[in-house]
């Protein structure tokens, strides 16, 4: 917040990853947008394709793959008007397959945390964590004898999803004993909101420290996602395409107000102060013009991903998404050889491959290409990895003992 000179989302000190989601290559602080499996984005430490457009409004810097496992692309396009402290990320998935796919997404907002730190969140009840279990049930909010909406209250690592299904604006904020802080809020198609914190105990604490250095680590995270809970998945229809604007504003809200006993009330003032933050109207217009820049071309490509978007273009025959380019160079692999015109190579057959897929549609063409230039170690080995994957393990079985008598 250049006004105020403070850190709105948690910085960390150091570059820390852990043990933690797809990967095992997680790190705390900033923003997280995490798709299209669930939990953690497996593209957290990866690079991914990135550059600038340049709109009648002013530059917009765009992020984007193409998630082989779900087989479609995301991309999030961030805009920050001129003279405004408002941050817009408009997020974009297209399902270019042609079936259905069952997709997620959840924002993650690393925030600052400090005694007293509150979370604001429209709320007719919440659903929790219960135990034994440990599964997601619904749960009073708020408790007239326990505070659920301060983190420190919470002993153990906690998420706490806000529902308020018939609330005119979604949003989520956190702010300090003063009233100041990060304030979230989107248009319609995001239904969920949730706070994360790993807890006040001493496990929790090193988790924190750990992530980061010793006293330097307090954060909590803010969250937005487009189900009701991190539990769930959509559905994205054959060429459909799914899209919402974030929004994303510092907030001073009156710090008796933002902390009063009654949640609801303070709520109501910090909803009062979203309306002037970030209008309803303001928020549309900005949606509409975000959602024509989306289907447009950068005009500078800084860095790149993976190359398995290109592959799948090549594969189906055509482009994945509007607007997103996903050519990389490279050497030829044993994929591109498939996606091209399904004969893999002796140069191919001499090494392993740096990555897999294993969809319907890769393994169909990697049939087709056995039935033409026969079976080898290496379509044997990805067929018992499909297999695996399918939890066929007979077939699994099958198909690793024969690429093992192939291997030359």
């Amino acid at each position: 917040d250049l006004a105020s000179g403070r850190d709105l989302v948690f910085r960390n000190p150091v570059f820390q990853p852990a043990n933690l989601a797809a990967l095992n290559a997680w790190f705390s602080g900033g923003i997280e947008w995490n798709g299209l499996t669930p939990g953690h984005t497996p593209f957290t430490c990866a690079p991914v394709f990135a550059g600038v457009r340049e709109t009648p409004e002013g530059p917009v810097l765009r992020i984007y793959e193409f998630d082989r496992i779900v087989e479609a692309t995301w991309q999030v396009d961030l805009f920050l008007p001129a003279d405004s402290a408002t941050l817009y990320a408009h997020g974009r998935i297209v399902n270019p397959s042609d079936e259905m796919r069952l997709a997620y997404w959840w924002t993650n907002v690393a925030a600052p945390m400090s005694e007293g730190t509150r979370v604001l969140s429209p709320a007719d009840y919440s659903i929790e964590h219960i135990w034994p279990g440990n599964h997601l049930g619904r749960c009073d909010f708020p408790l007239a004898d326990w505070d659920k909406s301060y983190p420190d209250n919470w002993e153990n690592a906690t998420s706490v999803f806000f529902r308020a299904p018939g609330v005119p604006r979604r949003f989520i904020a956190s702010v300090d004993k003063g009233g100041y802080g990060l304030m979230q809020t989107s248009t319609p198609e995001m239904q969920g909101r949730k706070f994360f914190y790993f807890g006040s105990a001493a496990g929790g604490q090193n988790w924190m420290d750990y992530l980061a250095r010793p006293g330097e680590g307090m954060y909590l995270e803010i969250q937005s996602g487009i189900a009701a809970t991190q539990n769930q998945r959509f559905e994205l229809a054959a060429g459909e395409e799914l899209e919402w604007t974030e929004a994303y504003a510092p907030v001073q809200l009156e710090a008796g107000r933002a902390h009063e006993a009654d949640f609801r009330a303070a709520t109501a003032h910090a909803a009062d102060a979203l309306d002037g933050l970030v209008p309803a109207d303001e928020l549309r217009r900005i949606d509409t013009f975000l959602r024509e820049q989306a289907r447009r071309p950068l005009d500078v490509r800084h860095s790149v991903g993976e190359r398995w978007g290109e592959r799948q273009e090549k594969l189906l025959g055509r482009g994945l998404a509007e607007g997103l380019d996903f050519g990389v160079e490279g050497p030829d692999e044993v994929w591109d050889e498939l996606a091209r015109d399904g004969v893999i190579s002796p140069a191919n057959l001499a090494t392993v491959p740096s990555g897999v897929v294993v969809s319907k549609a890769w393994i169909d063409r990697l049939e087709a290409s056995v039935a033409t230039q026969g079976a080898t170690w290496l379509s044997e080995l990805i067929l018992a990895t499909a297999a695996l994957d399918r939890n066929d393990r007979a077939s699994a079985k099958q198909h690793a003992a024969k690429s093992l008598a192939l291997k030359p």
